[in-house]
């Protein structure tokens, strides 16, 4: 199996959670019956473990051959893989020094999208089961990042930070805020791609500058040419 990631597997084993599970989506999408597609998910996460000795996933090695096992073996993989990796991305962003690379340009229709994910992220938040204070924070995480959404160009430094004190606060194992999680995966990957657009374009130094018609030096100017 290919590595990804070699200098850093742990990041590696989150972005192959997410590219594997992508995958499961689209095959359950389109109607394929059967478990095979679920047990490649599993053989290619503990692969990758393995190879790598993480040790994120040594209670799932021993793989259930019967269908009827399987299922229920499958419904823990899936929560623990899903959270596992979820956690992984959050400690990748915190230790990742914010630059200009946390700068987005979105178009319109991508800012409506964001803003109605954050406030299904909002509307849940007041149903978890947090201290006040806790909430209040991951609030003013989601309140700042909205107001930059507003700005041509994006900080995303405040919902990164949103979602590293989401799983602070509640823990990479607590379903309650599997939904929330899920919004914000949504908004990173609209935030990951406006990036790569962002990031394929050439600095404004590089820019070529439009100039007007050269000037002639009159007095570089022939006497046949001077008009008088």
């Amino acid at each position: 199996m290919q590595q990804i990631y070699d200098d850093d597997p742990e990041h590696g084993f989150a972005i192959l959670q997410r590219r594997e599970y992508a995958k499961l989506e689209e095959a359950w999408a389109s109607g394929d019956q059967g478990w095979h597609h679920e047990r490649n998910y599993v053989e290619t996460l503990v692969i990758y473990d393995q190879i790598n000795s993480l040790g994120f996933l040594t209670d799932f090695y021993e793989i259930p051959t019967e269908d009827s096992r399987f299922s229920e073996f499958f419904s823990r993989f899936r929560v623990n893989a899903s959270f596992k990796a979820k956690r992984l991305l959050a400690e990748y962003a915190r230790r990742v020094k914010f630059t200009e690379n946390s700068i987005v340009e979105l178009d319109q229709s991508a800012k409506e999208a964001i803003h109605s994910f954050v406030a299904s992220i909002r509307e849940r938040l007041s149903e978890l089961s947090i201290n006040e204070d806790k909430r209040s924070t991951l609030l003013k995480r989601l309140y700042a990042f909205e107001l930059e959404l507003d700005l041509a160009r994006t900080r995303t430094e405040a919902f990164y930070q949103f979602t590293i004190d989401m799983i602070r606060f509640c823990g990479e194992a607590n379903t309650e805020i599997q939904p929330i999680l899920k919004s914000a995966d949504r908004v990173f990957d609209m935030i990951d791609k406006a990036k790569k657009l962002f990031e394929s374009l050439p600095p404004w130094r590089e820019k070529k500058q439009i100039t007007g018609p050269k000037q002639r030096d009159e007095n570089s100017l022939k006497d046949d040419e001077i008009p008088f």
